[in-house]
């Protein structure tokens, strides 16, 4: 996770990004989309099934994994953290591919966001939702949210004042990500 200047949340990973979009763009040689997909690499627990299986996979399974880390982000823990070495790498894509997901407990708060979780992590790629309609999910739950916002921790509003500058440090732990810089957004 990667925070813009605005304290906005960017999910990369740099190690295994490959070029999407217009391939004529890019000049002579250029690879089609379909070509740049990877094989044998990421991580375990946010592998969408169809990666599992090593079968033909596209935008989906990048929503898949951010359900996985919306789940992690209302849990405060590990997607199956219980799962590691042979179990991680032998028993966990087996299970998955069966339809095991993490059990859903949200604090009252945060229930308006299950719906979206499960639905990130739908078996069938197809009856996932696309990332722009994911994000215009989350907006709706802000804006639902009778103080107007999510809790500081999980906010996506660049809004932040010196009273809840705690919150939006917290907010950078959370995702991994270094605090700004001494004059930059708090």
């Amino acid at each position: 996770m990667l925070l813009d200047d605005g304290l906005r949340a960017k999910v990369s990973d740099f190690g295994i990004a490959k070029r999407s979009g217009n391939p004529s763009s890019a000049g002579p040689g250029a690879q089609k989309l379909s070509d740049t997909h990877t094989t044998g690499v990421g991580t375990t627990r946010y592998m969408a099934p169809e990666r599992l299986r090593s079968d033909e996979y596209s935008f989906p399974c990048d929503v898949y994994s951010f359900g996985m880390l919306l789940w992690e982000l209302t849990h405060d823990t590990v997607v199956f953290q219980d799962y590691n070495g042979v179990r991680l790498t032998r028993h966990l894509p087996a299970r998955v591919q069966r339809g095991v997901r993490p059990p859903l407990a949200l604090p009252p708060d945060l229930t308006a966001i299950g719906p979206l979780i499960t639905a990130c992590w739908a078996a069938d790629p197809a009856d996932r939702p696309t990332m722009p309609a994911c994000a215009d999910e989350l907006l709706k739950i802000e804006s639902s949210n009778t103080s107007g916002s999510l809790p500081a921790t999980y906010s996506t509003s660049s809004n932040s004042t010196s009273s809840n500058s705690t919150s939006s440090n917290t907010a950078n732990v959370a995702v991994g990500a270094m605090p700004p810089p001494p004059g930059g957004p708090s």
